[in-house]
């Protein structure tokens, strides 16, 4: 398999870290199965000799699965992590990942579902040894019980076969409901000729758009729906025809209506999965689907009627500021724009002009005054403020592609804390959007430890000159600065064990951190400190930074209401689905927009057969949690606020402490009250979006 890279750093006081990376070139697709299907024959015969054990150890427990897991990993890990970058580039990847998805699912499950297991847990719990555990580690026990007893541990044996095929059958619909939306995104291309058609669209964008052409062969310029380019026509072409075309293969994308003409459609696969989602819910004993999802959140405490409330409390909240800033967008775009009646493809592109002429603020004129390397140094220099670490470049250390850069995280007495690949850019046969992945575990050592990996993506539009990429304010603020805070929840835990890590958080508080990190390149100062003018190597000047956060407000109630649309589509789904009344997903997301949207609408809107997040990606019944969460981190952000000082070194040693050190080890709510001092502020959310005073 895959060769690994182990080097040893002893800090000054002599702490040893041991950074794992890999050897990306190594990677062979054809060891991957065989690999896999032999590690899951050891996972079996380790859990037929943990069930054995009549007085397992905390180590037989925790200490040897951890060690196997690791392994395990260190296979299934760089997979997924390469079908989601570079797909295109290993042939047989795919069929790879098709392959391995139900081995993994059915070993999965079988695990889950193993009693002589679960009774080995259990059995230790009630011991001596577990009352002489650390708190984190008794922690360790009592959710791998919960987890078991959430699986379906202790159903009957024709309940244990059924949710077993619905969850390897789940896991292979994920999956090719992903590939049908990455075929369409790689394959759809509209090639203009003429240059008055790219009228509007930044200069920097229509050379990207002109080497796509060159690279496929052709003259003139290729759009695709990579993000860059649909942000690009959206918010800038002055053409409606084109804003349109792209707006309809963005909305209509793996449907009856892409240009497979069926053959890549999700519809039937989302279906499916509403159907096996309640199934899976009633054989673990719960209603719905949306019950069982808040079985490990934090607001359990809430209930399912507790989450519906805040969803409509918040839309309630959102719709009067959402329609005054409609009526104003319709006035302008009739009195400015000349568009006499909005349509969806409008409203990017008005939004713009709108934003540019209220506040003089214009998204692709400030781009660039951020470029990338700026950026990094007033990161680096913001982390070393409030946490005491430094992010040091690691060119010899090599990614999966040459666009990869390496960094790690070292603290002020110099120990290294953890390392992180950063991979920026889109590209053919790269997964759209951005995300942070677990790479390696933190795991304390017999002499030191392992420190924590990270991959840290994005899709940003790469300069096409080759030259320094410059980023816009949102870029930095929602994307890079938003999946910065997942990193360093991963990077900077203090956990012991691999069990404790960020990835146990409680979903609907995963986001506390990422949405944290936004508010800092709000600051005055950052955004000087992020600023070198491409040409005139000026800072940002004062005038400008003040019309951006002037607009910072800007179409808030809008923004907020449509994630609310989400929202309410993904719980209402969950939460009521019946096998004997399907849901249509598409023509409850047509219900939902007629409820609640105030702005114009199409009814070819397939938008539900591209919503990775909750058919593909953990978010089911649980995308109004990114609202949630940002309760959570905009009232932890205002610790500094009200002290007056964001770059607080004793208020970001607290955050570091009570909210990212911990990781999982504590319920969210534990570390949020240790960190404030109280509990959630309810008004919190509002204010941070503008809709209330503050």
């Amino acid at each position: 398999m895959m060769k690994l890279n182990t080097t040893v750093h002893v800090s000054p006081s002599g702490e040893k870290s041991v950074l794992t990376t890999f050897d990306w070139a190594t990677f062979r697709v054809l060891d991957v199965i065989p690999e896999i299907t032999r590690l899951i024959a050891l996972g079996h015969s380790l859990a037929e000799t943990t069930a054995a054990k009549q007085d397992p150890t905390f180590a037989d427990l925790v200490l040897v699965w951890q060690e196997f897991n690791q392994r395990f990993g260190r296979v299934v890990g760089p997979m997924h992590h390469l079908n989601g970058v570079m797909q295109a580039d290993y042939t047989g990847l795919r069929q790879a990942v098709e392959e391995a998805t139900p081995l993994l699912s059915a070993y999965g499950s079988d695990l889950a579902l193993h009693k002589g297991l679960y009774d080995a847990y259990v059995r230790f719990k009630q011991g001596d040894p577990y009352k002489g555990l650390r708190a984190d580690e008794r922690y360790i026990i009592d959710e791998t019980i919960k987890n078991f007893e959430l699986a379906g541990v202790g159903l009957p044996p024709e309940k244990k076969a059924a949710l077993k095929q619905v969850n390897e059958r789940q896991a292979m619909l994920a999956k090719t409901f992903r590939d049908n939306v990455q075929d369409v995104q790689d394959a759809w291309q509209m090639h203009l000729t003429d240059r008055s058609e790219l009228r509007g669209i930044p200069v920097d964008a229509q050379r990207a758009m002109k080497k796509t052409a060159e690279k496929k062969g052709k003259e003139g310029w290729c759009v695709t729906l990579q993000a860059p380019d649909v942000l690009a026509v959206l918010e800038h072409a002055d053409s409606s025809v084109l804003r349109e075309a792209v707006y309809r293969a963005r909305v209509t994308k793996a449907s009856e209506l892409d240009q497979f003409e069926g053959k890549r459609d999700n519809a039937p696969i989302v279906a499916e999965m509403l159907s096996l989602a309640r199934e899976e819910a009633n054989l673990l004993g719960f209603a719905n689907y949306a019950e069982l999802s808040l079985a490990k959140k934090m607001a359990k405490s809430v209930g399912v009627s507790g989450v519906s409330r805040f969803i409509a409390e918040l839309g309630t909240l959102a719709r009067p500021k959402a329609k005054t800033e409609l009526r104003a967008m319709r006035s302008f775009a009739k009195k400015e724009l000349g568009i006499a009646k909005l349509a969806p493809w409008d409203l990017q592109y008005v939004t713009e002009k709108m934003r540019k002429a209220r506040y003089a603020v214009d998204q692709e004129a400030l781009r660039p005054y951020f470029p990338f390397s700026k950026v990094n140094e007033a990161i680096s220099a913001l982390l070393s403020s409030l946490y005491g670490v430094t992010f040091v470049p690691r060119p010899d250390v090599k990614g999966w592609n040459d666009d990869v850069a390496f960094f790690t995280i070292v603290d002020a007495a110099g120990v290294l804390l953890a390392g992180c690949y950063v991979d920026l850019f889109a590209r053919e046969g790269k997964r759209g959007g951005a995300w942070m992945d677990n790479a390696v575990d933190r795991i304390k050592l017999p002499d030191g430890v392992q420190v924590p990996v990270a991959y840290l993506v994005c899709n940003f539009a790469k300069s096409p000159d080759g030259g320094e990429t410059y980023l816009s304010h949102e870029e930095i603020q929602s994307t890079y600065f938003h999946e910065l805070g997942h990193t360093l929840h991963h990077m900077l835990g203090k956990t012991e064990y691999a069990a404790l890590s960020m990835g146990g958080v409680e979903w609907d508080t995963v986001e506390l951190p990422s949405q944290f990190m936004e508010n800092f390149p709000w600051d005055r100062q950052i955004l000087k400190e992020m600023s070198r003018h491409k040409e005139t190597g000026a800072v940002i000047p004062d005038a400008e930074i003040e019309k951006l956060i002037g607009a910072k407000f800007f179409n808030t109630g809008l923004f907020t209401l449509r994630q609310i649309l989400f929202g309410t589509f993904d719980w209402e789904l969950y939460r009521d689905y019946d096998p004997a009344h399907p849901i249509d997903a598409n023509r409850h997301w047509q219900a939902v927009l007629g409820r609640l949207e105030v702005r114009p609408r199409v009814k070819w809107d397939r938008f539900p057969n591209g919503f990775g997040h909750i058919f593909a990606g953990g978010y089911s019944a649980g995308y109004w949690s990114y609202m949630w969460a940002l309760g959570l981190s905009a009232d932890a952000f205002a610790v500094f606020e009200e002290a007056g000082n964001i770059r607080s070194r004793d208020i970001g040693r607290r955050f570091l402490k009570e909210i990212l050190e911990p990781g999982c080890s504590r319920p969210m709510a534990e570390s949020f009250r240790a960190f404030r001092g109280r509990d959630l502020d309810p008004k919190a959310l509002a204010v941070h979006l503008g809709l209330i005073p503050r």
